[in-house]
């Protein structure tokens, strides 16, 4: 018993220093939090081309009801019947406990809410209560359930309370689109439910520490290359996406994927929704490419002389993997034209040239974030230490060696560089207090901008 005692007292103070590491990390951190929104939306907008789930129009009105509730509710304007309907499907499909209080409307909730605005995670986590509660909404609005013998959205079936009426099997309905919008949740956003579906690596304090900022990249490897899966809820095979590319090289060989590859890519960034679907002869071989239209207008005989290249799983997972390359190519697009305008600021226009380097950092970032599974390169930039940990421990060796140093008789100044005139031990020390790293952040990047 004494060394389980002494086990579980060293594995709290661990986690005490952890609790410190995700303090000085992400609390009250800007950078983070817009990093948080933006991917995403990233995310779902990807997801949003299997269609399985939702559509780009689904995921696209929805986005806009979610945004247009949150001005509302920062100018002021609290009661609003849309986020009423939020707020309580919220509560009815078990969004995290932490982000339900977002939508409140009680007079309570708005006191709450107006104090919570200084609170270090706040900004993560309204953030992330738009990533997931829009998601949901999507997903209500792809969703068609009977009512009054007529087919409409789950979204139009609930009304401003988040009652359900008039539908038949209603609790079975309600059920298994509570797992199923927890599920694609995880699937999106990443898999932070440590009761129902916890992380094995976070039972052990190693594990923690390993995975401390990175619990999103789990799931994201998982969508990316895990092997064939049936899923229960939704009903369909689910397999990693980025596994569809060899199965279609294979299939059509180096030369004509490429081709193929390159059309449909073509079509994406025109905003052509038109997908082209394979099949080859049963007895020939031959291989047919055919779009859904001309594949309907085929008599029954042709289409049983048919079979599929790719099935409805590898057919979506191609559609994303496109939706992926062209959202990567127009963060490029829109950073070489930021990249441009800051080039074109004069000095004074402070405010301006921060504001386009605040943009330009998270577009980096976005990138990095996308290209992460695939380029050793970015993998190395978000992973240069092998744990989060590891990074204030160094700051704090920094710290102890600069004292060290003016003890010798050391200068406490910088003499050149981006903090050229800055005094070393309040940047070694601020480096270590949260809030006050942010800060220093932030100096750096516009620091390091204007010094290129």
């Amino acid at each position: 018993m004494e060394e389980l005692g002494g086990y579980r007292t060293a594995s709290s103070i661990g986690d005490n220093l952890l609790t410190y590491m995700q303090l000085r990390g992400i609390g009250w951190n800007l950078f983070s939090a817009t990093s948080n929104m933006t991917f995403g939306i990233i995310s779902n907008i990807i997801e949003s081309a299997d269609g399985r789930r939702f559509t780009l129009r689904e995921y696209l009105s929805a986005l806009g009801l979610i945004m247009e509730h949150s001005v509302l509710r920062a100018t002021g304007f609290y009661e609003t019947e849309i986020g009423k309907k939020i707020h309580n499907l919220a509560k009815k499909f078990n969004l995290p406990d932490e982000l339900r209080y977002e939508l409140s409307t009680s007079k309570k909730g708005q006191l709450k809410e107006t104090a919570s605005i200084i609170m270090p995670y706040e900004l993560m986590k309204r953030t992330e209560f738009i990533n997931q509660a829009t998601t949901m909404v999507a997903m209500m609005m792809h969703r068609k359930v009977s009512v009054d013998g007529k087919k409409v959205s789950m979204w139009e079936a609930y009304d401003k309370n988040g009652t359900l009426t008039k539908v038949d099997s209603k609790i079975d309905e309600e059920v298994n689109f509570t797992t199923l919008v927890h599920e694609t949740i995880r699937d999106l956003h990443g898999n932070y439910d440590n009761v129902h579906n916890p992380v094995k690596l976070k039972k052990f304090f190693l594990g923690r520490a390993f995975i401390m900022f990175r619990t999103w990249a789990i799931m994201g490897f998982h969508n990316r290359f895990s092997a064939n899966n049936e899923l229960t809820y939704t009903g369909y095979r689910k397999e990693g996406r980025y596994r569809t590319y060899g199965k279609f090289f294979n299939e059509l060989g180096a030369i004509r994927g490429t081709f193929e590859i390159t059309k449909q890519l073509l079509r994406k960034m025109a905003f052509n929704t038109q997908f082209d679907m394979y099949y080859r002869h049963k007895d020939t071989e031959a291989l047919d490419i055919l779009t859904e239209e001309e594949y309907n207008a085929l008599t029954k005989e042709q289409k049983e002389n048919l079979v599929k290249v790719l099935d409805e799983t590898d057919a979506a997972n191609l559609r994303k993997n496109l939706q992926e390359v062209v959202v990567l190519m127009s963060l490029a697009a829109i950073g070489l034209m930021l990249k441009g305008f800051l080039l074109g600021r004069d000095d004074e226009d402070e405010k301006e040239k921060f504001a386009i380097i605040f943009a330009l950092n998270q577009f980096s970032r976005l990138q990095t974030d996308i290209l992460f599974y695939v380029s050793p390169r970015e993998f190395e930039k978000l992973n240069r230490q092998a744990m989060p940990l590891f990074s204030m421990v160094s700051d704090a060796e920094k710290l102890f060696s600069h004292m060290l140093s003016l003890m010798w008789g050391g200068s406490d100044t910088y003499t050149s560089g981006i903090y050229a005139g800055q005094s070393k031990s309040y940047r070694y020390t601020t480096n270590l207090i949260p809030f006050l790293v942010t800060i220093n952040r932030m100096e750096s990047l516009v620091r390091q901008q204007i010094w290129k």
